[in-house]
């Protein structure tokens, strides 16, 4: 095994951890040009400007009429998903962001997660104006909500 870096251990104060989140992203095998596979259980962390912010459960599943005229639910799962929204980051940061957020295993402050939609760079379109720094903003499903019923 190689260590790639150390750091010490440090507290972060409540002033940041309203405004930013743990980022911990990992994959059982080689991906994204990471070499997991030579360190089994290596996972990548940092903190990083995001939020999740308007939450909503969706549900997913087939409603059919029973020959009493009576409706029923087959089996039903409940998700949840969330809009991700970044800080002003610079294009390299953003390209970062979407290759973690891309990761088979990525958890945010411990929720773990899947990035559902595009992670999408909210750029300036007025004629001359260039962006150095932007916002960006995912749709992301927590993953091990999904609440299930068995023939409602």
């Amino acid at each position: 095994m190689r260590v790639i870096a150390v750091s010490n251990i440090f507290t972060v104060s409540n002033q940041f951890q309203d405004s930013t989140m743990e980022i911990v992203y990992s994959e059982p095998a080689d991906a994204w040009g990471f070499n997991y596979s030579e360190n089994p259980g290596f996972e990548q962390k940092c903190r990083i400007g995001v939020e999740l912010v308007n939450p909503r459960t969706f549900r997913k599943g087939k409603t059919y009429r029973q020959s009493n005229g009576e409706y029923r639910r087959g089996t039903t799962f409940i998700d949840k998903q969330y809009k991700l929204r970044t800080e002003y980051f610079d294009e390299a940061t953003h390209d970062i962001m979407a290759i973690a957020l891309s990761h088979k295993y990525c958890t945010l402050n411990g929720k773990s997660i899947f990035l559902e939609e595009d992670y999408e760079i909210e750029q300036n379109d007025e004629p001359g104006f260039v962006d150095l720094v932007s916002p960006a903003s995912a749709i992301v499903t927590e993953q091990g909500f999904n609440k299930q019923n068995y023939l409602c």
